[in-house]
């Protein structure tokens, strides 16, 4: 028999609250089976839940997820570590633009307000 997991053991896999995994149960997005009055879930089912985000995170931006640590900045060569390192994607290439580098860009594209008319 496969290894079944507590809510809790399913949230902490998942490093979410508790009463997420809770309502994903409710809801039937994540599979789960109760023995007595708890709920259950199989590793095998957590792993296609997961699996089943990933693949809608996908079609989501239109193009396959690849693992972030293959994934380096187009401008600097930087290694991205996490989506939230993404700023943007080049133009010509699709290659992604670390964070660090976007806002870089856009700042010396973006003139500088000045205070002309402030008489303070």
């Amino acid at each position: 028999m496969q290894q079944l997991l507590s809510l809790e053991e399913t949230a902490e896999i998942l490093g979410v609250d508790y009463k997420t995994v809770y309502r994903l149960v409710r809801k039937g997005d994540l599979a789960a089976g109760k023995v007595g009055r708890v709920y259950r879930v199989s590793r095998t089912d957590l792993e296609a839940y997961f699996d089943s985000t990933k693949q809608a995170v996908a079609s989501e931006i239109g193009r396959p997820l690849v693992p972030l640590q293959e994934v380096r900045c187009c401008v600097t060569g930087e290694r991205i570590m996490s989506a939230l390192d993404i700023g943007g994607y080049a133009i010509d290439t699709g290659a992604p633009i670390r964070k660090s580098a976007w806002d870089a860009g856009r700042r010396q594209a973006s003139p500088v307000p000045t205070n002309e008319g402030d008489s303070r």
